[in-house]
């Protein structure tokens, strides 16, 4: 995932966007949304 490359960079140094710091809750955020996809094999009304 295009987040987890972002985080990667800012954990490496290469940014210093402090936004970047609060990725990892995002992608917990997300991956859970992504497993509820695949268990109800449909992504409308997921939450």
């Amino acid at each position: 995932m295009i987040i987890h490359q972002i985080y990667y960079r800012y954990q490496q140094g290469l940014t210093q966007d402090p936004r970047c710091a609060s990725l990892p809750t995002a992608i917990k955020q997300i991956s859970l949304i992504a497993e509820q996809a695949i268990k109800k094999n449909r992504i409308d009304t997921l939450i």
